[in-house]
Parts: structure tokens; C-alpha cells; sequence
């Protein structure tokens, strides 16, 4: 899925803008390029109590708003994290409950938030997704056209803490398929945006 920790925020996708998803995309999805049409920034915010060396895991694709419903939507969305004082909370996003989205490829070099070490490979902290510099984007289509992304989030602290999660949702209309002579001739200009799937980023 196409989920991303960029160097610095990046704007959000704007009329005008095209987007191509990926081949690896379910249809009708899979290959197409598509135009934006209009765009609405919505801010949504969640809240969640975890004790101290505990985890939770939040389903973006159930209950939560952050999937969108309309074959005709896509969602962009840009995620910040609070917690209490000092930070200690750690982020996971993750494919399915046991598939980690940064890894390493040495054997047994993948996250595991049970273990003092490895609960430090692949995780986001505050400090990178903070509610000023958002950094981890997530985009999302209808459930018929995506799996599941979970955020797993681990209390790192000796002691119960609040996690506020913030997700700003830039709510894209996005077109039909855009023609072929029109498809090449952005592709020609580079003015498009390139949305992996899951495939495509994980090895």
C-alpha cells in the first residue's frame, strides 16, 4: 500500500494535478491516470489510552473515516502524532497484523515491539511525525481496491500515557481514466504524481 515517510511535508495534490496509480493496483485502479477535480482538507482526530509497555492497533479501514467510500475518491492524508511528556510512544505502520512496512533484510531484523532492541527497527517516533511536521502520507482508495493499512502503536513509557493521532484528509474527486493521447502527453511533461501499491515498495 502507499504509505511513505517523506523528508520534509510535501503539498497537497490540487486541482488540476493527475495522479497515475500503479499496475499492481486492483481494477479498475490498476495502470489508469487520473485527474483531480476538486479537493476538501479535513482535518480527523483520534484519541487512545494505552498502558505503559502496551500496544494498540488502529484498522485505518474500519470505523475510522480514513477510508473513503466513493469509487470516484481518493484520500491523501498526512499523519501526526502527540503524546504525553516526554514522548515515548512508538509508530508501526504495517501491511497486515504480522507484516511490518520498514524492515531490515537481515534475518530477524524485523520490528517487534515485545523486544527491548528490535521495537526500534521501522518505528516512527514524535519526533518524526509530530503535529507541526506531519510526515508520514498515507494514501487511500475505496475497500474494494485496497487491503487493510493498521498503525500499530506502542506505549514505550513506564507509565499509562494518551496518544492523540491526527490525520489531515485531503479528500481528492478524482476523474475517469484520462484517455491514452491525454496520458501520454502528461507523462510526456512529467506532470503527474505516481502512486505505488504495496508490491512495489516491498522486497
Amino acid at each position: 500500500m502507499p504509505i511513505e515517510v517523506l523528508v520534509e511535508v510535501e503539498p497537497f495534490l490540487k486541482h488540476g494535478h493527475y495522479v497515475l496509480f500503479s499496475s499492481k493496483w486492483r481494477d479498475p485502479i490498476g495502470g489508469t491516470m487520473r485527474k483531480v477535480i476538486a479537493t476538501q482538507q479535513i482535518p480527523r482526530y483520534r484519541s487512545y489510552v494505552i498502558e505503559a509497555g502496551n500496544q494498540i492497533d488502529v484498522d485505518l479501514s474500519s470505523g475510522t473515516g480514513f477510508y473513503p467510500e466513493s469509487p470516484f475518491s481518493m484520500y491523501e492524508i498526512l499523519f501526526g502524532m502527540k503524546s504525553g511528556s516526554p514522548p515515548n510512544v512508538l509508530l508501526f505502520p504495517m501491511h497486515t497484523p504480522t507484516d511490518y512496512f520498514m524492515k531490515l533484510e537481515e534475518s530477524g531484523q524485523t520490528p517487534d515491539p515485545a523486544d527491548e532492541d528490535r521495537r526500534l527497527i521501522g518505528c516512527l517516533t514524535e519526533e518524526d511525525i509530530s503535529m507541526d511536521k506531519p510526515r508520514l502520507r498515507i494514501y487511500t482508495l475505496k475497500k474494494d481496491y485496497m487491503d487493510k493499512i493498521i498503525l500499530r502503536i506502542y506505549n514505550n513509557s513506564a507509565d499509562v500515557t494518551r496518544v492523540i493521532l491526527r490525520g489531515t484528509v485531503n479528500r481528492c474527486r478524482i476523474s475517469t481514466p484520462v484517455s491514452e493521447e491525454e496520458k501520454k502527453e502528461v507523462m510526456r511533461n512529467g506532470r503527474y504524481r505516481f502512486i505505488p501499491h504495496w508490491e512495489d515498495i516491498k522486497w
